[in-house]
């Protein structure tokens, strides 16, 4: 009779973003594996409580745990020099963005903060090499907090996966992951979007692997957080998996457009909003819907627009009230729901083509095999400068709009049956997101490898 296999534990900060880890839980739950997953206690809410109950259910073998942050003695001084360390990282490495460099900064303590702005010297001594010695030391001396290494030590796993971000250094997935590696546990890191390599915290502790999506996330995993080659796996984007599964709408269009009080008739156009940091918002629809009005070709006049805000910042389309446009969701909603998820893939299936400034999204649309049109705008550039968002561009999977204008120009040119991005785009997708083949679950592929990790300690 063979024994049970050990649990595999997940470090997830917060339930809503246990859905990008789906296909990974689930494949190694079919290797008989059991799966802990530990949430941050300050993201886990009633709320969040009651779907990962009800997940327990959905997902025999799968259970969840409240964690702990780290507190004590150690917490005063790491904590503060992890975000130092962090912002560091922006001051010396060449492939950077100015954006994601100024969010780092205000994740810095406030005497930080002032201390870089007084002088004009103190940028130079956070990059300097002392001081970068003095942080990496400072996390080797930092002890492991007992009581999340109590609660991995109770739990016996043979494997602790993290969900790492390190943005704000409060988060407790690099102490899980320190926790861990000190039990001589094997751990890994899957990364957990496009732009984490390039935007978010430093992995200020290597993991014994980290899985990354493609070649580009190589390069970042080396240059931004020093990960030794040997310790980098590729395995694709995980997290839409449950996308290249989903090919039909779940309502019909006269059912779709009624939805979303639009008319089944006439094409519609989808814009996918950015987060409130990129702050694009209903001045760029109204400019976007002026230039269809007032475009040569009359069809244009007919086109609809339907926005798809950034899940938290839907609030800044309260009061976009045009003709032709509708705004959906008008609230925020939880992407766990799958009605939430079925909306999203019917937007885009409904859709002649997509429209962004600066979202993940449009990578939901090229999927599915829908024109990506990318909008230039000199306020936004800073924004479309970042490092991830450059390679659609670099792979040419996506049009590129300068200004409203040629934005209408390419939506008549799709309207008469051109879609010059097609290939690349068919391309962009089986190098960016599926590497091993664009009909291979990545879920299943990272499993393999953990489980490989697990039998030979590779």
């Amino acid at each position: 009779m063979t024994s049970p296999k050990k649990p595999i534990i997940f470090f997830i900060r917060s339930a809503p973003y246990i859905r990008a880890y789906r296909s990974i839980i689930l494949a190694l739950l079919g290797k008989g594996f059991p799966v802990v997953g530990i949430f941050d206690p300050r993201e886990l809410d009633q709320k969040g409580m009651a779907f990962l109950t009800d997940l327990q259910i959905k997902w025999p073998g799968f259970s969840y745990l409240k964690g702990f942050r780290r507190h004590g003695f150690w917490k005063m001084i790491i904590l503060p020099l992890r975000e130092v360390r962090n912002y560091r990282r922006f001051l010396v490495v060449e492939t950077k963005s100015s954006f994601y460099e100024n969010r780092c900064r205000r994740f810095l303590p406030r005497p930080i903060q002032f201390f870089i702005r007084t002088f004009p010297w103190a940028n130079r001594f956070i990059r300097s090499a002392f001081l970068g010695w003095v942080l990496e030391v400072a996390e080797k001396l930092t002890l492991v907090d007992r009581a999340i290494t109590l609660q991995i030590k109770n739990l016996e796993p043979c494997f602790a996966l993290i969900a790492f971000r390190n943005q704000p250094s409060n988060s407790p997935d690099l102490d899980y992951l320190k926790s861990a590696k000190s039990l001589g546990i094997q751990t890994a890191i899957p990364t957990p979007s496009w732009d984490n390599l390039t935007s978010k915290g430093l992995i200020q502790i290597i993991p014994d692997r980290l899985f990354v999506w493609n070649e580009d996330h190589v390069a970042a995993a080396i240059e931004h957080h020093g990960i030794p080659l040997e310790k980098i796996s590729i395995v694709g984007a995980y997290q839409f998996d449950e996308w290249f599964e989903k090919n039909l709408p779940t309502t019909s269009r006269d059912e779709f457009c009624k939805t979303v009080n639009l008319r089944p008739e006439d094409p519609i156009v989808l814009y996918m909003g950015s987060s409130a940091t990129t702050n694009d918002g209903p001045r760029v629809i109204e400019d976007l819907w002026r230039a269809l009005d007032l475009s040569n070709d009359r069809r244009l006049s007919k086109v609809q627009l339907l926005v798809r805000p950034y899940p938290m910042n839907t609030g800044v389309y309260e009061h976009c009230n045009l003709k032709g446009v509708s705004v959906v969701p008008k609230v925020e909603v939880d992407m766990n729901e799958d009605k939430e998820v079925n909306l999203l893939f019917d937007s885009i299936y409904h859709s002649i083509a997509v429209i962004t400034v600066h979202t993940t999204g449009v990578i939901d649309a090229l999927i599915k095999d829908k024109p990506g049109i990318v909008l230039l705008r000199k306020d936004f550039e800073v924004a479309q400068d970042a490092i991830h968002f450059k390679h659609l561009r670099e792979h040419d999977a996506v049009l590129a709009a300068e200004g409203e204008k040629e934005c209408a120009d390419m939506i008549s040119r799709i309207l008469d049956g051109h879609d010059e991005k097609r290939e690349s785009r068919h391309a962009f997708i089986q190098k960016y997101l599926r590497p091993h083949g664009t009909q291979v679950e990545v879920g299943e592929i990272v499993a393999r490898r953990v489980v490989e990790m697990i039998n030979h300690g590779v």
